[in-house]
């Protein structure tokens, strides 16, 4: 890895407010001052590699959480299928418990039916 570029040359800044008629005391302070502040406003590299770090780790814990929330909705939807399917199978039951009540009621009701219908021939013969 190769060393890491200065954000502000320092020395050359000072040669140039020499230059254009600072004494030396000014410009080194005025240097030192920019100096400073830039190291402390600019992010490096190394700042942005512990970032990027840092969202990496973040972002994991998200797909970790995004993994659980899925698995837990799969879940839960196996469970709801599971329902559903014991609904249709109660109603499919009680579909065959009507069926059979209906024709036990037929039944009854045509038998009940040829009674009337006995008991009217038999009243009519005896009047």
């Amino acid at each position: 890895m190769t060393a890491a570029a200065p954000l502000f040359d320092r020395l050359l800044y000072v040669q140039r407010l020499r230059s254009a008629g600072i004494d030396e005391q000014h410009a080194v302070a005025q240097a030192d001052a920019l100096d400073g502040a830039f190291r402390e406003s600019v992010a490096t590299r190394a700042d942005l590699a512990q970032e990027t770090a840092v969202l990496k780790t973040e972002l994991q814990q998200i797909d970790h959480r995004i993994d659980v929330l899925e698995a837990n909705v799969k879940a839960e939807f196996a469970g709801v299928r599971g329902e559903i399917a014991m609904v249709r199978s109660e109603i499919s039951a009680v579909r065959t418990d009507l069926a059979a009540a209906i024709q036990r009621q037929t039944v009854w009701l045509g038998g009940t039916m040829i009674a009337l219908l006995a008991i009217g021939v038999t009243l009519a013969k005896t009047l």
